[in-house]
């Protein structure tokens, strides 16, 4: 997935909960993501605008007693169905799994308990493809540097799994028999 769409989809995550204004839309991101995923003021609004003209957030202007107006933006049905969409949705690449998966393990809890478990089981399915293919072409590979890429993204690919299998199956738990949705 793009970045760009990626950073679309966090903001609609951090819209779900509820309203919120931009300041407290960065203060989400900061006290939820950390340094694992910047995002500016400038890019925020630029976002949210963006969002907004694709009908999937929409904003209000709220006074406030003795400060200045504040904008607060909210999902419109169709932001939380597209949120939900991206959610239920496996990465397709490798390198996606260190910031975009793990951002859908923390939205995990606005998904069905088995909805959860069917995204690990198809990331999981998505990894071992990868694997499978990387293993083909480093067997057949010749040149030094290609065999070291490749062996890299074997490594990767194999760590996810295991990954996969030993936190984030254990983790899904910690929603057990809840129908989050």
């Amino acid at each position: 997935m793009k970045a760009r769409e990626s950073v679309d989809y966090l903001l609609l995550g951090a819209l779900a909960d509820g309203p919120k204004h931009g300041y407290e839309i960065l203060q989400f991101l900061e006290r939820h993501f950390g340094p694992a995923w910047y995002v500016g003021n400038s890019q925020l609004y630029t976002v949210l605008k963006r969002l907004e003209r694709k009908g999937l957030v929409c904003s209000e202007v709220r006074s406030q007693e003795n400060r200045p107006a504040k904008r607060v933006f909210s999902l419109t049905a169709g932001g939380r169905s597209a949120f939900q969409g991206w959610l239920g949705k496996p990465v397709q690449h490798i390198r996606d799994m260190r910031i975009e998966f793990i951002a859908k393990l923390f939205f995990a809890r606005h998904m069905e308990t088995l909805r959860l478990h069917r995204l690990i089981d198809a990331q999981q399915a998505i990894l071992h493809k990868a694997s499978e293919r990387i293993a083909s072409r480093l067997e057949k590979e010749q040149d030094a540097f290609a065999r070291i890429v490749l062996s890299s993204k074997l490594h990767m690919a194999k760590g996810w799994t295991t990954w996969l299998q030993d936190s984030a199956g254990p983790y899904t738990e910690t929603f057990g028999g809840s129908n989050h949705g």
